[in-house]
């Protein structure tokens, strides 16, 4: 029979049947329990999943002192969704906690149920087995709580409409997908794979429907509301059977309209929101702020009908992305945004998943790994750029690593991936060469963990560091680089090596700035903490600001990725360049520096000159162009002064008048090298 193992809606694994009928303990083995085995039951030791009963919800006509719903066009483009006279936000609630909201999720070791689960197992070796029969009835009534549309609060029926107005296949819409044949997406990963198949499934379905409007939206709403209550299982025996819980005709949920708006903004990976997809925005019809609306939307409705699944998991993760672009990492909306994805990462128990061997991959456990890698990876990435404390560490989480794989093989047939299973070295990754969208969430994953603990012992304020373990940090960073594959080993010469694909060139030069990056918190951890001054700090800084700006002197290539672009500049270029700005003031040097020729007075004033120039490129709109444009006041009035200023005069940062409104303030400390403007600082005990 089938190994999957199958769980109830609390999450516990499912008992056999006949376990079941008998309402006695089963121990879940498969194919076959000991109980049916001792009892000679093997041919009648099935597991069938339980069908979730629901509240049929009764339909109501509207009350005539309800509020008029309608969706009003603003000014910037999108529509606002108009309550009762209120707009809805997509930054704020829209509705009360779901009543379907009662679960435990994970309990780890600390909790209540780990004690008792330790004296249920005592009791049952002592007694025999205990009846299950008061939690499967405690399961049942939750699912016979599970609401459906009319059983909605007023918002979230009105953002349920505001969804599908915005859907393709609307008289109005902004969107096309292109369902041809002969066409296919580049890399095809599951996502657009699972897109592709929702459109077809909303069209098929609910074409006619979605064309009439009005109330035929609220027939499709309660459809998509009631297939939302369902609970996603595991399923392992192939991807198709896991996608078509959220593809086919009869399955469309909330999540997978969330995943459309994903797909069509271009918000999965690194990789993957480089390549094209089957839908796209008609021609000046574009609007993020409708997507983002709309995916917000489907995230607080699959919430209120649900206790969180792995599709909502990655949907939340998607889009505190989204808002990083068009809000900024720092902004609270973007804090909160991560801090449910942590929230909901943590519930479902995707930090402590088992390396369970022999293991057997699938689409589902791969993408259960890759998403806690990701997540993980954004946190330390915010982390790092605001300097606030992080949400997890690598302290509490035993998730292993994703396979080097792609998403075509994991879409593929059994015996195609198993074989590219058999191909992947010992340490997991792929032998062929290739560098996918998991080559690059693998290879960050191994550089943040060595982040968490360099900002862990940044912001500790109680334990003191010693000088050998950042040294012990150091060589660690350097081993790990030196065992990655070739792919993805970063060459200056990439740039201009035609053949190499531009999206493999951005994972090369991504992996390689987050080396450098640890390498710079480590040497500026050395010296706050006593050691000598080397010089590989400025060589650090130098390289990290001459490999960021290879976007903006090649920024024709890197087309696709310049909403990137500012959050680049932030996190690399302008730390390093504040380094190199204190070195101008401050010579350590002369000539060309001792650990690498190519660093001289002369290299480092092109590389600041034309930093200001990227720093200038930042529109006025961005989140943080207020801080670019006083890194590039700061910057120019250092090379004024360098260039300048009388040779007797030169270095004397004494007589630069520092006068700025408003204080520059990087949030994480390693990262403000910018500290040295300020007039409460000691200048001898900069350098």
């Amino acid at each position: 029979m089938d190994a999957t193992l199958l769980r109830r809606p609390n999450g516990r694994p499912q008992a056999c049947d006949p376990c079941r009928a008998r309402k006695v303990a089963c121990d879940h083995e498969q194919p076959i329990c000991n109980r049916c085995r001792k009892r000679g039951q093997d041919n009648e030791c099935v597991y069938t999943g339980s069908v979730p009963r629901f509240k049929t919800a009764r339909r109501q006509l509207p009350s005539r002192q309800q509020s008029p719903v309608r969706t009003t066009p603003t000014s910037s483009g999108p529509s606002v969704v108009i309550v009762g006279g209120s707009a809805m936000s997509p930054g704020l609630p829209t509705s009360p906690p779901s009543r379907t909201g009662s679960g435990t999720g994970y309990l780890g070791f600390t909790s209540h149920s780990a004690v008792f689960e330790e004296t249920r197992q005592s009791l049952s070796l002592l007694h025999g087995p205990i009846s299950e029969q008061v939690e499967t009835s405690t399961a049942d009534r939750r699912t016979e709580e599970s609401v459906c549309f009319r059983d909605l609060p007023p918002t979230l029926r009105t953002a349920c409409i505001y969804v599908l107005e915005h859907l393709p296949g609307q008289a109005n819409e902004h969107t096309f997908f292109t369902d041809n044949a002969d066409t296919t997406c580049e890399g095809e990963g599951w996502t657009h794979v699972a897109v592709a198949h929702i459109v077809r499934s909303l069209q098929t379905t609910f074409g006619a429907q979605l064309k009439r409007g009005g109330s035929e939206l609220e027939r499709i709403a309660e459809t998509i509301c009631y297939n939302t209550t369902r609970p996603l299982q595991d399923i392992h025996t192939g991807p198709m059977e896991w996608m078509e819980q959220f593809c086919s005709p009869d399955t469309l949920r909330w999540e997978s309209f969330g995943l459309v708006w994903t797909d069509l903004e271009r918000i999965s990976d690194a990789i993957g929101g480089l390549r094209k997809g089957h839908l796209a925005w008609l021609p000046g019809k574009q609007s993020s702020d409708t997507a983002l609306n709309c995916l917000v939307y489907c995230i607080d409705i699959a919430r209120h009908l649900n206790q969180g699944n792995d599709l909502t998991l990655d949907l939340l993760r998607r889009r505190s992305v989204l808002e990083s672009i068009m809000m900024g990492d720092a902004s609270l909306t973007c804090w909160n945004s991560h801090a449910l994805t942590v929230s909901l990462l943590t519930y479902l128990g995707a930090h402590v998943q088992q390396d369970v061997q022999p293991y057997k991959p699938s689409l589902c456990s791969e993408n259960k790994r890759r998403l806690f890698a990701q997540v993980f990876n954004s946190d330390k990435f915010s982390v790092s750029f605001t300097g606030r404390p992080p949400f997890i560490s690598r302290r509490y989480c035993s998730t292993p690593l994703p396979l080097d794989l792609p998403d075509e093989i994991l879409t593929a047939n059994e015996e195609t991936l198993m074989n590219a299973v058999k191909r992947l070295d010992h340490r997991g990754w792929n032998t062929d060469g290739g560098l996918y969208p998991t080559t690059l969430v693998r290879a960050r994953f191994m550089i943040t963990v060595i982040l968490d603990e360099l900002i862990e012992i940044s912001l500790d304020r109680i334990r003191p560091v010693a000088v050998s373990h950042l040294q012990y940090l150091k060589a660690r960073q350097l081993t790990i680089m030196a065992e990655f594959p070739p792919t993805l080993v970063y060459d200056p010469d990439n740039i201009f090596d035609p053949s190499l694909p531009i999206e493999s060139l951005y994972a090369r030069i991504l992996i390689h700035l987050g080396h450098l990056q640890n390498l710079f918190f480590i040497e500026r951890l050395l010296i706050r903490h006593g050691a000598p001054d080397d010089g590989n700090l400025l060589l650090t800084s130098f390289n990290m600001v001459k490999v960021t700006l290879v976007f903006w002197t090649h920024k024709d290539q890197f087309a696709n990725i310049r909403r990137h672009f500012e959050w680049l500049l932030m996190a690399y270029g302008a730390p390093g360049g504040g380094i190199l700005c204190q070195e101008l003031l401050q010579p350590s040097f002369s000539g060309t520096h001792p650990l690498d020729a190519r660093l001289s007075r002369s290299g480092i004033i092109q590389q600041l000159s034309l930093l200001v120039g990227f720093l200038d490129w930042v529109r006025p709109s961005a989140p943080n162009a207020e801080l670019c444009a006083d890194c590039k006041a700061i910057i120019q009035r250092v090379l004024d002064h360098h260039l300048n200023a009388p040779i007797d005069g030169e270095g004397d940062v004494q007589v630069l008048d520092w006068d700025f409104t408003n204080r520059l303030d990087f949030n994480f400390e390693l990262l403000d090298t910018f500290d040295w403007v300020r007039a409460d600082q000691d200048w001898p005990s900069l350098f």
